[in-house]
């Protein structure tokens, strides 16, 4: 159950930087209950956006207080111990789709940078959650930071390593996200080939979320002849 979450969280957080498109991800059951004590300091617009995110995934909010006031912030991370990561992630993942889904809205779209500080503090905490899951995370994230995509190489090849290359979707977020900007069609092929050929029968633990690295593969795989110029 919890790589079902891990994969989920993952898929509702990807379109912030990557596009990705899709129906949002069902509840799942039985619900997990997350209380997120930080208190509060300033005043967070999204909540029930948020609110509303983390059930889609199954997670019942009990109480999410935080901070965009970046010293204020900075000093409550501070304070996140590894029993927290988690809830981090979670918070991170729910906040990422809430802007994925209001992207007229600035003032939320600002709120970008305060998912990035979560899911740091978290990769610090804990770099191995949920077999990588972090590092996938910032494949995506840092590859689009103009300069970040040896930073992203990184992470991808820490991912793979993490979940002991069982699990698809570091090898789609990678080709999508510094293949194509590079047009390094070539490679783009050659990865998303390797998703597609992939038995997701052969690893039932990681089955579901594989099924939905390999629809994102085929997906991208249809569009090359608008992804890449040649």
């Amino acid at each position: 159950m919890r790589k079902w979450f891990s994969g989920l969280a993952l898929a509702a957080f990807l379109p912030v930087v990557a596009h990705a498109v899709g129906p949002q991800p069902a509840p799942l059951s039985p619900p997990v209950e997350v209380t997120f004590g930080y208190q509060k300091v300033g005043h967070l617009a999204p909540i029930v956006t948020l609110a509303d995110e983390l059930k889609k995934l199954g997670i019942n909010l009990k109480l999410v207080e935080f901070v965009r006031y970046a010293d204020a912030r900075t000093a409550l991370l501070a304070r996140a111990q590894k029993r927290d990561v988690a809830n981090l992630y979670w918070l991170a993942a729910a906040w990422g789709s809430a802007i994925a889904n209001a992207k007229d809205d600035m003032q939320l779209v600002g709120d970008l940078p305060i998912v990035s500080a979560l899911m740091k503090r978290a990769l610090v905490l804990d770099e191995g959650y949920e077999e990588g899951s972090i590092h996938e995370f910032f494949i995506t994230y840092d590859a689009a930071q103009g300069d970040g995509k040896a930073a992203a190489k990184k992470h991808f090849e820490r991912a793979l390593e993490l979940s002991h290359n069982k699990k698809l979707a570091p090898y789609v977020s990678y080709a999508e996200a510094v293949c194509v900007d590079a047009q390094d069609k070539k490679e783009f092929v050659r990865l998303l080939d390797k998703v597609i050929a992939f038995d997701v029968d052969s690893d039932p633990d990681h089955r579901l979320v594989n099924i939905l690295a390999q629809r994102r593969a085929r997906w991208l795989m249809s569009r090359i002849a608008d992804l890449f110029a040649e």
